[in-house]
């Protein structure tokens, strides 16, 4: 069904409680004005004609009057209602239906603490949030019933159809190439992409213990963005140096505090409630949009000489 066929289909039914609506009236305002000048000077009163429009929901019905409450810090003209009341009965007549939400609509609804939230964040608060202790340079982990959890799995799975665990993160492939590329983005103040993770619940991670599966249980799941947070912690741990030949540790102190506080990364949670088809599908969207450049593409701009 096409968009104006759901309209007019949607227009041909009678009004229902819970229906939204726009009401529309005229009505008469008296107004003064100045006529004459100098002495002869005075204000007259004359009435105008006015419209009031307003979106409101229908709260009764009785026969061919219909009470609304108009939504908002809506002001309503004493003309039209003397009280101070949101609510005023009138007629048919001066109703028209919404119908702003009828047609295609591929923005996906989901709960608030499914749903995924970016906002921009610097480094320091990644790895904080990755569980990443940067004074000790060790990962927090959580004694539960006698077990260490890790705050952060770095492969993590889904559920697939027949009940079995899978991987859907590819290891760490990145080359000490691209790793420079990625620090040499920092230091020109260049937007990183995206740092994805999934929340997880206490009783989630307990119910796994009490199944046995330890390995992959953890308060958070990387869901995208491995490779950009594990070369950023090789770097913090002078396991390379950058295209210019420096380790972490031959930065000057301004210099690690302005790594640590780029904020050109954005970072992303899924809720508790996520489920792995969110995941995925986050996943699929944030790794499909936009087609990469290739390897050879990237070595002919690498080779323009300028």
């Amino acid at each position: 069904m096409t968009k104006q066929e759901q309209i007019e289909q949607f227009l041909k039914k009678p009004f229902e409680i819970g229906d939204l609506v726009i009401f529309n009236s005229e009505y008469e305002k008296l107004e003064n004005i100045q006529e004459g000048k100098g002495k002869n000077k005075k204000w007259t009163s004359i009435k105008v004609k006015k419209d009031f429009k307003g979106q409101a929901t229908i709260k009764n019905i009785k026969r061919n009057k219909i009470e609304i409450e108009f939504e908002g810090y809506i002001s309503i003209p004493s003309e039209i209602n003397s009280s101070y009341s949101k609510s005023i009965w009138t007629t048919k007549d001066k109703l028209t239906y919404v119908t702003n939400h009828l047609g295609a609509d591929p923005f996906i609804t989901r709960d608030w603490n499914s749903r995924i939230n970016f906002y921009q964040s610097d480094i320091e608060q990644i790895l904080y949030r990755i569980g990443y202790e940067k004074k000790e340079k060790i990962f927090k982990s959580t004694n539960f019933n006698k077990i260490s959890i890790p705050e952060l799995d770095w492969n993590p799975t889904v559920i697939n159809e027949l009940g079995i665990e899978v991987e859907y993160q590819r290891p760490f492939v990145w080359t000490l190439e691209e790793k420079q590329l990625l620090i040499d983005s920092i230091y020109n103040n260049i937007e990183i992409g995206k740092i994805v993770l999934r929340n997880r619940t206490w009783n989630w991670v307990e119910k796994r213990i009490k199944q046995g599966l330890i390995e992959h249980t953890a308060f958070k799941q990387i869901v995208d963005g491995k490779q950009r947070c594990k070369t950023i912690l090789e770097f913090i741990n002078n396991e390379f140096s950058d295209s210019q030949g420096n380790f972490w540790d031959d930065l000057s102190s301004n210099a690690q505090r302005k790594f640590f506080s780029f904020r050109y990364v954005t970072y992303g949670e899924l809720g508790e409630t996520a489920t792995d088809k969110d995941v995925l599908n986050t996943f699929m969207c944030i790794n499909h949009a936009g087609k990469p450049m290739s390897k050879e593409h990237l070595d002919f701009v690498k080779s323009i000489k300028l």
